[in-house]
């Protein structure tokens, strides 16, 4: 009851906040403190739809910009990892369409393939009302297990899912993003610095994993935006902190740190629906 209560709340504040996927509209947010600097694949046929439930994106901007792939039944070693693949519902073979893994925090876990998902409403949202036409993008929402983390077997599996999803869809490889919030921002994090050939940019969301100079010097190329609640009580401030001072003694001269003032752990819904963010992640390439 508790979950469908949450679902039905997520999908009503989105129904009254979003009205259009074609009419932009404006998203404000607390006032936040910014530092820092501002070959294609052959063309495929999108793969056959899943039946998806329909309670988790009925009455959603999203849901009328996008068509959801998902997969209950995804196993990589041992590992089952259901997931959601949104697609444009104008996807053509003809184009080649970035694509942006999206990792749930450590309340999500589990294996019903749907509550990883009220995670990403303003992400998915903030697309369809302001980037589908301009930059239309393909965006994977795995589950990690109940007794997994975002970290090393997992981030691997996860990668497997985005290696499936750019066989079966046209998709531009130079422009592979990875965001995630919390546990999440840990995979951010991992995944960035393990697949830094094909990673375009990471936005971590208050990560929980901490900085250090050895991994900061892996990702001295790398455009990173990182996010973060001056107010967290759960992954203390500095560790953001931490690692923009980290990237910075490294040279990475693309790293960004955005902090909320106020802001508690949940800072997700404000940096995934500031318009500048996407503005600035799809313009990145490898």
């Amino acid at each position: 009851m508790r979950k469908h209560a949450l679902i039905f709340a997520v999908a009503l504040s989105c129904i009254f906040a979003f009205s259009s996927c074609k009419a932009p509209e404006k998203i404000t947010g607390s006032a936040a403190v910014s530092l820092g600097a501002s070959s294609s694949p052959s063309s495929a046929p999108s793969p056959s739809p899943t039946p998806l439930n329909s309670e988790l994106v009925e009455g959603t901007p999203y849901n009328d910009c996008y068509k959801d792939y998902s997969d209950s039944t995804f196993t990589y070693e041992g590992i089952l990892m259901p997931y959601h693949c949104y697609a444009p519902k104008s996807y053509s073979p003809d184009k080649k369409y970035p694509v942006i893994l999206a990792l749930h925090g450590s309340g999500a876990r589990g294996s019903d393939n749907s509550s990883q998902v009220p995670f990403f409403p303003d992400l998915l949202n903030s697309l369809s009302l302001s980037f589908y036409e301009k930059d239309p993008a393909i965006v994977i929402i795995p589950q990690c297990p109940d007794n997994g983390w975002w970290d090393g077997i997992y981030d691997t599996c996860a990668m497997k899912i985005v290696d499936i999803v750019q066989s079966k869809f046209s998709t531009d490889k130079n422009r592979f993003y990875i965001t995630g919030c919390s546990m999440g921002g840990d995979g951010t994090w991992d995944i960035g610095i393990r697949y830094t050939n094909r990673v375009a940019a990471m936005v971590p969301v208050c990560g929980v994993r901490p900085g250090n100079g050895v991994d900061a010097e892996v990702l001295k190329d790398m455009p990173i935006w990182i996010f973060q609640g001056d107010s967290d009580t759960i992954v203390s401030p500095e560790t953001a902190a931490n690692w923009y001072d980290e990237l910075t003694l490294a040279g990475n001269k693309k790293a960004k740190i955005t902090v909320f003032p106020g802001v508690d752990h949940n800072c997700w819904p404000l940096a995934w629906s500031d318009p500048k963010l996407y503005d600035w992640l799809f313009s990145q390439h490898t």
